[in-house]
């Protein structure tokens, strides 16, 4: 209806004294409204509608177009630099290609940490973090740092991908070399982190510290972090990471050293729980050739080993009021507690012995927590 027919009709209720002139007013406005409401509804499908036939559009142009020039114009852009290539072959033999690949990638990185610094610079920022990631004036600067650091990752990683032996197994840790781009990661990461205070440059250098491990104890070149073959190994690292953590925590409290070191001990015991959880499946030797039945008493060990371990995080965490602690030892407790009945003891145990055991060492556990909990709430009192 026409807001001219609305308000003539309105008129004539108003005469006859059926409405008031407020009523009158009131309900010429809500139309108008409601006419506003209508039209918006009317402007976005004429959106929605468009774009789509403009996508139509422009893909049926596409099929119209020849693009054999730009063809023609990378096959002239190879043989231009096929020379280039032929010289790097010749200096690094068949891995060239991660040789240039690498490089190239360095200068990416380059490019994105000059766009990243250009936000820091202009918010004065005294460091990083990843919590920027939720601030809209400097989730570009993030997102431009993250972008650079994960390519000088991959660029180091490729490049060193040429150390590696000929025709190396993914499994085989027999022909070992010393990872050299991956000690230089660490080197480099651990600059960017501590020079410029950004978290996000050390989480990369804990890892390159990793691969660097894992290449040199485990498999060929690190596939699996830090070797799944080398647990033992790979909780001592974690012991050290949690270990620095605390020496940046004590020493350095309220500053961004201290962040550095709730970043050092989340990884530490995310590290730690995976080898211990690997040993409780797996055992803790390896003899040779990968494939072995875990021995008895290495497994009861091991699992013994685990739940202390959760037990202890939790009692810290609680008694420190150190959520990480906490929430790990919760979390890696459940794991082990599927482990360790789900992997080992069901098949051997009644499922109802199995089931009612467990629930009690849950009871008891809760129990215990409930009891420091309660102990420390009195002494706090006192």
């Amino acid at each position: 209806m026409r807001l001219s027919k609305l308000k003539y009709i309105l008129s004539l209720l108003e005469q006859n004294n059926l409405i008031t002139a407020d009523q009158n007013n009131h309900i010429f406005n809500f139309m108008k409204e409601r006419q506003k409401t209508q039209l918006f509804r009317f402007v976005r499908w004429c959106f929605i509608l468009g774009a789509f036939w403009i996508f139509f559009g422009f893909m049926a142009l596409i099929q119209l177009l020849n693009f054999h020039f730009l063809i023609d114009i990378w096959n002239y852009l190879l043989l231009l630099t096929k020379p280039f290539f032929e010289l790097m072959e010749t200096i690094f033999g068949s891995h060239y290609d991660f040789v240039v690949n690498g490089a190239v990638l360095i200068v990416v990185w380059a490019l994105f940490f000059w766009l990243g610094n250009r936000v820091r610079n202009r918010e004065s920022l005294p460091d990083f973090k990843l919590e920027y990631f939720h601030d809209s004036r400097l989730r570009s600067g993030t997102v431009f740092l993250v972008m650079g650091y994960i390519a000088a990752g991959i660029g180091l990683s490729l490049l060193n991908r040429v150390l590696l032996p000929e025709n190396v197994s993914y499994y085989d840790s027999m022909d070992k070399f010393f990872p050299l781009f991956y000690v230089v990661g660490v080197f480099f990461f651990g600059y960017c982190a501590y020079r410029l205070k950004d978290q996000i440059a050390l989480l990369f250098g804990i890892h390159f510290i990793a691969l660097s491990v894992g290449c040199y104890s485990g498999y060929g070149h690190a596939c699996y972090f830090l070797a799944v073959s080398r647990p033992v190994i790979q909780l001592i690292v974690a012991v050290v990471l949690i270990l620095t953590g605390f020496m940046h925590v004590r020493n350095h409290a309220n500053g961004w050293q201290e962040e550095f070191g709730r970043t050092y001990q989340w990884t530490g015991l995310l590290l730690g729980f995976f080898a211990l959880w690997i040993m409780s499946i797996w055992g803790i030797s390896k003899p040779e050739g990968y494939r072995w039945e875990p021995q008895t008493m290495e497994l009861w060990f091991a699992n013994i080993v685990f739940i202390l371990t959760t037990i202890g995080c939790m009692i810290f965490g609680a008694q420190k009021e150190e959520r990480t602690f906490f929430n790990y030892g919760l979390t890696f407790l459940i794991i082990e507690t599927y482990t360790i009945f789900f992997s080992h003891l069901w098949k051997s145990l009644h499922v109802a012995y199995a089931s009612l055991l467990l629930g009690c060492l849950l009871v008891g556990t809760g129990y215990l927590l409930r009891h420091i909990w309660l102990l420390k709430q009195r002494l706090t009192a006192i």
